[in-house]
C-alpha cells in the first residue's frame, strides 16, 4: 500500500461536482485520511468547495467514512458512525 503524502492514506480516486460544490475521496480499506490534507486537495480543485465525503473501498464495496462540511468559514468533520464532531477553524 502506497500512502498519498497529502492525505496520509491510500488514495484510490477523487470525484468532484462543481454545481453542488461537493467532492468524494476514495481510499483503500483500512485507510483514514488527514482532514486538512483532504480539504486542501479539494480547495485546489475549487476554492468554493462546501462538502467532502470520504469512502473506504474494498474489492466489492465502498463504505462511507468521514464527511467534512464547511459552515460559515469553519470546517466540521463527522464520522459516518456519528461517533464525534470536530471543528477546525479556518
Amino acid at each position: 500500500m502506497k500512502l498519498d503524502p497529502r492525505t496520509a492514506c491510500e488514495l484510490t480516486g477523487l470525484a468532484y461536482d462543481f454545481v453542488k460544490k461537493s467532492g468524494d475521496l476514495f481510499m483503500g480499506p483500512g485507510s483514514c485520511t488527514d482532514m486538512m490534507g483532504c480539504i486542501r486537495i479539494f480547495q485546489q480543485i475549487d476554492p468554493e468547495v462546501k462538502f467532502i465525503q470520504t469512502w473506504r473501498c474494498g474489492d466489492t464495496e465502498k463504505v462511507p467514512d468521514t464527511s467534512y462540511r464547511k459552515v460559515r468559514e469553519q470546517w466540521y468533520a463527522e464520522m459516518a458512525s456519528d461517533e464525534y464532531l470536530d471543528v477546525i477553524p479556518n
